[in-house]
């Protein structure tokens, strides 16, 4: 009898044992999963404080670029609208200026019309952050004085020169049949960044280039039309004889200078294309 009540307490302890065993194995894990859980919450909380830091400073820097970019194209303080210069001759000539951007178009117009030709253009070249500077020829428009073709190009010397007061980072010439004309001649004995002809011919009634274009060092794009006979021979009269860095643009048409952007709309944006690929390659 005793020996069975012996036997009986020693299987009660073992089982005793093992039960308590089981449960301290059972709060184990469940103490661990609870330190893990708090864990990666405490690295969650921290993780999305860092992104939110990250996201402040990347918006800071963001605006503070904008501001920097703001700042440099608009740094010319260029005045705006209605603009009077005067050649070296005395001549009073009247312009428009577009734009407070640091990189600046002269566009010089064709014969017969007048600054107002380059309007729409000049808009164009504002909306690709670039001014522009219309000016009438003298004899045209506002403009004092009697009309002298072979004397136009002193007129842009002179919108030259009053842009110079200003600073600006570059200057480009860019004129429509004898504006190009004149342009090239310019180009030729000045400092600008680039020339840019429509329809220009190499000779237009005393007003010449056909040895100006031989000096002509700065990046040049030469455009006409095939069928506008003379001004395309000149085009290739132009490239054939000047140094690079030159382009010329062909255009499957008969238009002649400005006049290409209302007769010839699919032409008009090739050129408004190349244009502001070249000006944004110098």
């Amino acid at each position: 009898m005793k020996r069975n009540l012996f036997f009986i307490f020693a299987v009660s302890i073992i089982l005793s044992g093992f039960i308590i065993s089981s449960v301290c194995c059972k709060s184990i894990p469940e103490n661990s999963a609870a330190s893990e859980t708090t864990a990666t919450a405490q690295t969650s909380t921290t993780s999305q404080i860092n992104k939110s830091e990250e996201i402040s400073k990347s918006s800071e820097d963001t605006t503070t670029t904008t501001k920097i970019e703001e700042t440099m194209q608009t740094k010319s303080n260029l005045p705006q609208g209605e603009i009077n210069f005067k050649t070296d001759d005395g001549i009073n000539i009247n312009g428009n200026i577009f734009g407070n951007f640091n990189r600046l178009v002269i566009l010089s117009h064709m014969f017969p019309t007048d600054q107002t030709s380059w309007i729409k253009f000049a808009k164009f070249l504002n909306e690709n952050d670039i001014s522009a500077l219309t000016y009438d020829f003298r004899g045209y428009g506002k403009s004092g004085g009697e009309k002298d073709i072979p004397d136009t190009y002193k007129d842009l010397e002179a919108a030259l020169k009053f842009l110079n007061q200003y600073s600006l980072d570059k200057i480009y010439l860019m004129g429509a049949s004898m504006g190009g004309t004149a342009s090239i001649l310019v180009a030729s004995e000045s400092d600008a960044n680039g020339v840019i002809t429509i329809s220009a011919p190499d000779e237009f009634e005393g007003l010449s280039a056909k040895e100006a274009i031989k000096n002509l060092k700065c990046p040049k794009l030469f455009i006409a039309s095939k069928n506008d006979t003379y001004a395309f021979e000149s085009m290739n009269f132009f490239y054939d004889n000047s140094d690079e860095p030159k382009e010329k643009l062909a255009l499957d048409g008969k238009s002649h200078g400005t006049f290409i952007f209302d007769e010839e709309p699919e032409n008009g944006d090739k050129i408004k294309e190349s244009v502001i690929t070249f000006l944004k390659s110098f």
